[in-house]
C-alpha cells in the first residue's frame, strides 16, 4: 500500500521499534485494512510493552478486529491500556458489555498515567460512555479534558477530525456545518483518509434531505475511499458505542 497518513500521523508520538513496525507493516500491506491485520500479528508475534499493544487494539476496534483483536486478547489478557478496547469490541460485537465496566476500565486506563495522544482517545471513549449513560457531569469532565490536551499540544491535531467525528453523531444538520468542515480539513491536511471516509459518509447522511445529489456524491466518495482502503463500507464500525 502507499504511505498513508492514518498511519503516519504515530509517527511522532511512537518510539523507535513500533515505528519500524508500522513502516514495514505499511510496505507490505496490500490496503490499509490489510495493514491492520500484518500489525496485530506483528505485535501478537513477540513480546510488546503496552502502549503497542494499545495502538494495536486502537486500530483493530474499528477495522479487523473480527480476526485481530482476538488474538491480542489472548496473547495480552492484562494490558491496562488495551482493556477498554477489548471491552468496546466485545460490546460491538455481542452487545452485553455494560457500558459502566468499559468506563470503568477506560478510568483505570487514565489512572496509570498514559502519554498525552493515548489520553486523549481514551477520554474520547470515556465521553462516548457518559454520553450514552446521559451522565452530564462525565461529560463534561471529559470534554474539559480533551479540549485541555488539544490546547496543550499542537502535535495532538491531527486526532481532531475523529474526535469530531465521534461528537458529531447524532447532531442537528444546522449545529455541524462548521464543525464538519473544519474536520475535514484537518483530514485532509494529514492525509488521514481513513477518517475522511467516515465524515463524507457522515457529511452525506446530515444532507441528504436538503441536497440529495451532493449527499450522493459524498455517499459515492465515502464508498470509493473505503473500497481503496480494503473496507467493505457496510461492515465498517461506526466509531460510536
Amino acid at each position: 500500500m502507499k504511505t498513508l497518513g492514518s498511519v503516519t500521523k504515530y509517527y511522532k508520538f511512537v518510539d523507535p521499534g513500533t515505528r519500524i513496525m508500522l513502516e514495514n507493516q505499511m510496505d507490505t500491506a496490500a490496503d490499509y485494512k490489510d495493514f491492520v491485520r500484518r500489525f496485530c500479528t506483528a505485535v501478537t508475534s513477540e513480546e510488546s510493552h503496552d502502549e503497542r499493544v494499545y495502538l494495536a487494539a486502537r486500530l483493530a476496534l474499528h477495522y479487523g478486529g473480527h480476526d485481530s483483536m482476538p488474538r491480542l486478547v489472548k496473547k495480552y489478557p492484562s494490558s491496562v491500556l488495551a482493556r477498554p478496547y477489548y471491552l468496546l469490541f466485545l460490546r460491538h460485537t455481542y452487545g452485553d458489555m455494560p457500558l459502566m465496566r468499559v468506563a470503568e476500565s477506560i478510568r483505570e486506563a487514565l489512572d496509570s498515567t498514559p502519554e498525552d495522544w493515548i489520553k486523549l482517545d481514551l477520554l474520547l471513549r470515556e465521553w462516548q460512555c457518559y454520553n450514552a449513560i446521559k451522565d452530564v457531569s462525565q461529560l463534561q469532565t471529559a470534554n474539559r479534558g480533551m479540549r485541555e490536551l488539544i490546547e496543550s499540544d499542537v502535535d495532538l491535531e491531527c486526532f481532531i477530525p475523529g474526535i469530531y467525528h465521534v461528537m458529531m453523531q447524532g447532531r442537528k444538520e444546522s449545529e455541524l456545518d462548521d464543525a464538519l468542515q473544519e474536520a475535514l480539513k484537518i483530514a485532509r491536511k494529514y492525509d488521514d483518509l481513513v477518517v475522511m471516509a467516515r465524515l463524507f459518509a457522515l457529511n452525506a447522511a446530515f444532507i441528504r434531505d436538503t441536497d440529495e445529489a451532493l449527499a450522493e456524491k459524498c455517499f459515492h466518495f465515502a464508498r470509493e475511499l473505503d473500497e481503496d482502503l480494503g473496507f467493505d463500507p457496510k461492515s465498517v464500525y461506526s466509531l460510536a458505542i
